[in-house]
């Protein structure tokens, strides 16, 4: 079946390299669709030589999360390369498992079913569930793909690597489109202008994207890839310095990235994960880590002046004081206050089960002006609180209470926890002044870090104690 699937592999690449498999496949082809009708061959090609395909898939799935939104028609079928290796890894990670009657359950897997289970009355309550489902479904796959993984081998340094891997490539399109002053368009060869409102411009200074919507989702992402990729880096120093090197660059570009989205609560994120990672690591790691934060953060912080000039510290300054007169965007902070009050009071009106998901914004059109179909708390807390009520609240606690379980009763090194401790309050941080976790991209981007927590190594289920006799013995020896 194998050498049967490398043959079909092959010949597929080599009508792809020939022009025919895109011009066939796709209405319009471009470069890039040509490039995934040679990739995709290929891949497989690879994968059915290895006897563990899922050790390449659920990395792969982790790496392309932030390009879940990209979608191709083949052959009149709207698809997303994410979706593909999305399934295909589950069904490896499904044909490849092997059951292990000693292995003990996750807290955090439990705690996000029961989440789901107290969000229910509120998504049936709401508009475009289907959006709701695939959410969580895309979400709760990849973790679950990056907690079969981890578990196994050198599954965790598989994920560590594609998320420092996916924080790198990101961030070179955020430079760039810095740069270049042009969206990348992944469909064509030209870019696209990047827009002129409040949140892609600052003071007359163009934020990025990366392949995400919006300057604030991709701040996001790299605020809580950060602690990860710095604790990889300084605990591979000693004993692969090759590795340690890249993860060092992948961090610096990071920064860099993550300087010119511009988004101030992702910049207090990373500093609060980074120094929450540091100061749980311990004294062995915690004086390699700081010097580590120090010169990857001054290179960074000097590129990033570099890049933007005086607006960064003009936006810098914006943190301590966002409301005042001498800032540009001032009157989008007053704004965002007005809509957290206007979200409180909502919440107040309907606590018990909130006004149903994606209900919220018909509330604040009710009580502010110039409200649109897409306009949200600004605040994940908020926008739970308001939209699915107490069920909601106690949704959070739940589930971050079980990942915090989780992270305290693992048997693993101390640094490593420090490192997804410092990546969860990084979130935690991010989500007061946004909701960006509404996008697919975003949560398949985050969910690796829960994967990785609930693939953690726990204490064994206790055995009881059995007394034998010699009677006993004998007749063991018997059988």
């Amino acid at each position: 079946m194998r050498n049967a699937i490398a043959l079909a592999a092959a010949a597929g690449a080599v009508l792809a390299v020939c022009g025919l498999a895109a011009t066939k496949l796709f209405n319009q082809p471009t470069d890039l669709k040509f490039g995934v009708s040679v990739a995709a061959p290929v891949l497989v090609l690879l994968l059915a030589r290895l006897d563990k395909p899922a050790d390449a898939l659920v990395p792969l799935v982790v790496f392309t999360a932030p390009f879940s939104a990209l979608v191709f028609t083949v052959a009149g079928v709207s698809l997303s390369l994410f979706t593909v290796l999305l399934v295909s890894a589950a069904v490896c990670v499904v044909l490849e498992s092997e059951s292990d009657q000693n292995r003990t359950r996750s807290a955090t897997g439990a705690g996000a079913v029961i989440a789901l289970a107290l969000l229910i009355p509120a998504v049936l309550a709401g508009r475009e569930q289907s959006s709701e489902l695939q959410l969580f479904g895309t979400a709760g796959l990849v973790g679950w793909l990056v907690a079969s993984l981890s578990r196994r081998g050198r599954g965790r340094a598989y994920i560590v690597a594609s998320i420092a891997a996916s924080s790198t490539v990101q961030s070179a399109i955020a430079i760039y489109e810095f740069i270049s002053k042009q969206q990348v368009n992944f469909y064509g060869s030209h870019g696209a202008a990047i827009a002129t409102d409040y949140f892609y411009n600052f003071a007359g200074t163009d934020r990025s994207v990366g392949s995400f919507s919006d300057p604030i989702s991709l701040g996001n992402v790299l605020a809580v890839s950060l602690p990860l990729i710095l604790v990889a880096a300084v605990t591979s120093a000693g004993r692969r310095p090759w590795q340690a090197a890249g993860l060092a660059l992948a961090a610096l570009v990071s920064v860099v990235g993550l300087g010119v989205t511009l988004s101030r609560t992702s910049w207090i994120a990373a500093v609060v994960g980074v120094v929450v990672a540091a100061l749980l690591a311990g004294r062995p790691w915690r004086l390699r880590l700081v010097t580590v934060v120090v010169v990857a953060g001054g290179l960074g912080i000097g590129v990033i002046a570099r890049l933007a000039g005086p607006a960064l510290g003009v936006r810098f300054a914006s943190v301590f004081d966002p409301t005042a007169s001498t800032v540009a965007t001032a009157a989008g902070d007053r704004t965002r206050e007005q809509l957290w009050h206007a979200s409180e009071r909502t919440f107040l009106s309907h606590p018990i089960f909130g006004v149903g998901v994606n209900n919220l914004h018909t509330k604040l059109a009710q009580q502010l002006a110039n409200v649109g179909t897409f306009t949200h708390a600004h605040e994940t807390y908020l926008q739970v609180a308001a939209e699915a009520g107490l069920p909601g609240i106690a949704a959070l606690f739940v589930f971050f209470g079980s990942v915090a379980r989780d992270l305290v009763a693992s048997t693993a090194t101390r640094v490593w926890r420090a490192s997804l401790a410092g990546s969860t309050v990084a979130l935690l941080v991010c989500f007061t002044t946004d909701y960006t976790i509404r996008y697919v991209a975003v949560a398949a981007s985050m969910a690796p870090v829960f994967g990785l927590i609930a693939g953690l190594p726990r204490p064994p289920l206790k055995q009881p104690d059995v007394e034998c006799t010699q009677a006993d013995l004998a007749g063991a020896g018997r059988w």
